[in-house]
């Protein structure tokens, strides 16, 4: 199981430990993982962006030894989406949207992938550009194009 997430993932997730380390106490350090020590279950849009190690610590019972196990989790930071600041334009213009924050882009209302982009919205418009990173993490941001009458 892939023990990588993204920052702001709604979801509970579970780790992957070795066989047999589903009971005791769960712990991460360092500070920052929003994880039930009970169950295990890590709430990732509680947590922060980091890389924490997870560790399952069963106490000695009777003539059972103590036992625990450990695993890396990563939570990786959203991409800082920009779509730049909102624009004016006559009718029938062409305008150039440009984003960055990431390694791609895909631009809503019919306007395409990639940064830059061209549109010639009729009326005014706003754009929304979903920003993926090379973790695969997103975010979005949006521009409004106004057109104004001439």
């Amino acid at each position: 199981m892939d023990n990588t997430y993204c920052l702001g993932e709604v979801l509970t997730a579970t780790v992957s430990l070795d066989a047999g380390a589903t009971a005791g106490t769960y712990s991460a350090v360092p500070a920052g993982l929003v994880i039930d020590a009970a169950t295990g279950a890590i709430d990732i849009a509680a947590s922060s962006a980091g890389v924490y190690t997870v560790t399952n610590f069963v106490a000695a019972s009777g003539a059972c030894p103590s036992a625990s196990a450990t695993t890396s989790l990563t939570i990786n930071a959203l991409p800082l989406a920009d779509a730049g600041l909102d624009l004016s334009i006559c009718s029938g213009e062409t305008v150039s949207l440009s984003a960055s924050g990431g390694t791609s882009y895909a631009w809503d209302n019919g306007a395409g992938v990639g940064s830059p982009v061209s549109v010639s919205p009729l009326s005014t418009t706003t754009y929304t550009v979903t920003v993926t990173d090379a973790n695969g993490c997103t975010s979005s941001d949006a521009v409004t194009v106004t057109v104004e009458s001439t």
